[in-house]
Parts: structure tokens; sequence; C-alpha cells
């Protein structure tokens, strides 16, 4: 090998060795990692605010040992959904660091204005701590900052969809739930009259008061009843009515008969802005919102919707 190659080839070596120890994930200055919120436990944490971009935001509170919605008056959160999601925090590590100067924040979508997640965790002695996750850089890595440290670190252990905003994410999605088998008798009424549907047997629903030459759509008739048993929230909106519930004229009133006793849902007015209906079950104290799909044919069918329509001849 010619003199020139050996000097290139050492340079070459020299220059990866400083890549190298350039761009390995450093740890902390004592080379010890450590805990990105140092030696708070999940047992401490006892409210959590996560928030969006905009308004979106969600609070959630620990009382008794178990999790709760407090805007929405304590409704239940699921308690090991929230416990998980707070063990995964105070267990973030500061070990594969990525910055230590507050210019690169905004390009990593960290800086106190600026995030896709601003979670803030409250402890039982009064203390808060803020933690920012910021953009992915790659499938399973998200960037991540302590409030008011200019370190940014990188983790593959907690990820900004996990941060949910919505309440759906943090609550049971059974708003009511029946046994199907239960259920005697389905009585629904709307601004096109009243509809009783009743189950016979397991399974084998029929509409009350069909008249002569009137032919029954069975599937139809069936899933009227079914649907019933089954109802599934967007969120909790807490224990008082509000008068743009629209609950004092309901668009709907459910009447459910079971062997035990009476199950009534009352179904509000629509919302302009994304078609959901809030409802109220004499089975919760609370009032929730639920989708438009999950109670639009108790809204909008009249009887005729559940029968066989002849067909016009031309």
């Amino acid at each position: 090998m010619k003199r020139h190659q050996i000097i290139l080839a050492a340079v070459l070596a020299v220059q990866v060795a400083l890549a190298a120890i350039i761009y390995w994930p450093r740890t902390t200055a004592d080379e010890t990692p450590s805990k990105l919120l140092g030696d708070l436990t999940a047992e401490q944490v006892t409210r959590l605010t996560i928030e969006a971009q905009g308004d979106e935001r969600i609070v959630l509170s620990r009382e008794l040992g178990s999790w709760n919605l407090p805007e929405a008056d304590g409704y239940p959160a699921r308690d090991e959904t929230v416990t998980a999601f707070v063990e995964k925090l105070v267990a973030l590590g500061s070990e594969r660091r990525v910055t230590e100067t507050a210019a690169s924040h905004e390009r990593l979508q960290v800086t106190d204005d600026s995030y896709q997640r601003r979670i803030t965790l409250g402890a039982n002695d009064g203390s808060e701590q803020v933690v920012l996750l910021g953009s992915s850089p790659a499938y399973g890595a998200t960037h991540v900052r302590l409030e008011g440290e200019d370190a940014v670190y990188m983790t593959s252990d907690l990820s900004a969809w996990e941060a949910n905003t919505a309440a759906s994410g943090w609550v049971e999605s059974g708003y009511l739930q029946l046994a199907t088998a239960d259920l005697q008798q389905v009585t629904v009424t709307n601004a096109q009259g009243a509809i009783t549907v009743v189950q016979g047997a397991p399974d084998e629903w029929s509409l009350v008061g069909v008249a002569e030459g009137e032919t029954v759509d069975t599937y139809a008739v069936s899933s009227y009843g079914q649907r019933a048993a089954s109802i599934s929230l967007l969120e909790p909106l807490g224990k008082t009515e509000d008068p743009g519930y629209g609950l004092s004229e309901p668009s709907a009133t459910i009447v459910i008969t079971l062997a035990d006793r009476t199950v009534t849902l009352r179904v509000g007015a629509k919302d302009p802005l994304d078609n959901s209906y809030v409802i109220k079950s004499s089975e919760s104290p609370y009032y929730v919102r639920v989708s438009e799909y999950v109670v639009k044919e108790y809204v909008e069918d009249s009887r005729e919707s559940l029968l066989v329509q002849p067909e016009v001849s031309e």
C-alpha cells in the first residue's frame, strides 16, 4: 500500500472513531443513567393534566386509590389504564440525551408553547412536574423534555398518542350495558310517534301493533331492540343538566323493560358542530355525550322503518 493511501486510511479511521464518540447515545454527566422525574413514584402521583395544542385537555385525579375525571364530577376512570400510563411516565430515563441547548427545542417540538403533549404530574405533597412530549423522528421514538431544563432526550417507552386528551381513552366506553337476553320490551317515543318491540324467546323480536297486510322487517326489528342494550359514550359531562343539552324536550325517549326493573334513556338535541347527542340514563347520575350513530335510529326512525315496504310498480 502506498504511503498516501496509508495516511488516508488512518485519517478515515480517526474520523470513524470521532463519529462514534460524538453520536453514541450519551448518559448524564456522571455517566449514571437516571430517571427524568427523579425519585417520583407512581404511588405519589395523584393528579394528571394532559394537554395538546389548542383547547384539547383532560384532567385525571386519584382519590381514595381510584382515578376519576374531576371536571366531569368524578366520573370513574379505568384505574389500570391510568396507573399503567403513570408508571411509564415516572420510569422515563434520561440516558439517551439528544441535545442540551434550548435552541433545539422548537425543532424538536418541546418548547413551553409548542409540543405534541404537555403532561403535568401533581404529587401528593403538592409539587408538580411537567413533561413535554415532542416530535417523533422515527417509529417508536419520541423526543421528551422536562420543563425548566434545556436537555432533550429520546424515548421509545412513551408516545404522544398514548397521552390521550379524549375522555374515551380513559373511561369504560359502555355507558349502559345490559344483557340482551334480559330485555323484554323496548318502547321509543320520538317526533314520528311511538314504537314498541318485544322479545319473546331469546333473539326473537316482534313489532307490537302489526296491522293486516303489513310485513315486518325482522332484521330491522331485532336490531332495534338489541341496540338499546348497549350505549357507548364519547365523553362524560357530569351530574348537572345544562339547558343546552336539550333534554327538557327530548329528541327521543327510550324505555327498556326488564324482568326486575325499567330503564329510561332521554336523548337530547343534536349538536350542530359534531352531530353528537347528550343522553341521560335512569341507571346513572351522569350525563354523557354519544355519537350520532348510537341513537340515530331512535331519533329518526318511524314505525314504517321497521316494515317491509311494498314495491312500487312503474
